[in-house]
């Protein structure tokens, strides 16, 4: 039987974040594990069921909705049992759905608010890197050669792959990038503590993907150049230029009063993108939030 695409509903009530039935919901999840089969099937549902615009606006709800609650979990540690407690620690439900949402303004916004509601936010990245430090040592084990086994690619190495990948664009949305004592906002034994692991993963010759990005992230680590970090954040439409498509105007922008996640240079480009045909309207993805 195939299953409807997912609602923002189905995820939050897959993750545990609220009580309710979904057809995603298999049977109750008993350890970490059992959570992420479901809700990597949820969001595989999703991919295969919906355009990118429809996931996204999926997405952009369940944040406006449930990513404070979601969030404040993670950073708790609130996971299902598993084994060994460091794997779970990193490889958990709510890594898949970060995934998902990481690109969306209304993530960026979460990131940057000062409100109390989004304080958990603010020690996101620093966990992310101890999480991925003790995973790495943990599986430390594992060959630099090729070829490994199916199992090591799917469970071990793709998860840490797209953690570094989320490490890396997380740092960007950080209000204070620059601090004493900090590097890209984490504090510096963290960064000394993750760099070894990073430069194994660099010459991993079975996951190319994942070498690149450690390559990447050890790059902006021992190299903190303003120039590179400004054109990574001029990557994330509509934060610093306007949001409308093919307008790159970065000055005297003005939030979306109704969301505050996106920025637009003038009247006439926020209405022309509010109900969109050409581009993607912003209309479906303005939520309202408490952050």
């Amino acid at each position: 039987m195939d299953l409807p695409a997912p609602t923002p509903e189905d995820i939050a009530i897959t993750l545990g974040i609220i009580q309710g039935k979904s057809a995603f919901l298999t049977k109750p999840h008993k350890t970490e594990e059992d959570r992420v089969v479901d809700i990597r099937a949820c969001i595989y549902r999703l991919q295969v069921s919906s355009s990118k615009e429809k996931q996204e606006i999926i997405f952009s709800e369940f944040c406006a909705k449930y990513l404070p609650t979601m969030m404040s979990r993670w950073v708790e540690g609130k996971m299902l049992p598993g084994e060994p407690p460091d794997f779970s620690a990193l490889v958990n439900g709510y890594l898949w759905v970060l995934l998902s949402a990481y690109k969306l303004p209304i993530f960026a916004k979460y990131l940057r608010s000062a409100k109390p509601i989004a304080a958990p936010g603010k020690s996101f990245v620093s966990l992310l890197a101890q999480r991925i430090t003790r995973f790495g040592i943990l599986n430390e084990h594992i060959p630099l050669e090729t070829p490994l086994q199916d199992g090591i690619k799917k469970y071990i190495l793709e998860p840490t792959f797209w953690a570094v990948c989320l490490l890396r664009k997380g740092w960007t949305l950080s209000p204070r990038r620059f601090e004493p004592g900090k590097i890209l906002g984490m504090p510096e034994d963290i960064v000394v503590e993750l760099l070894p692991q990073l430069e194994t993963w660099q010459n991993q010759r079975g996951y190319k993907a994942l070498a690149d990005e450690s390559r990447r992230l050890i790059f902006l680590l021992t190299n903190v150049d303003r120039l590179y970090v400004g054109s990574i954040w001029r990557g994330w439409k509509g934060s610093t230029d306007c949001a409308l498509p093919g307008c790159e105007e970065t000055i005297n922008l003005k939030a979306c009063a109704k969301c505050l996640a996106v920025y637009y240079c003038c009247p006439e480009h926020q209405r022309a993108h509010w109900n969109s045909k050409e581009v993607p309207a912003h209309k479906p993805m303005c939520f309202k939030t408490e952050y």
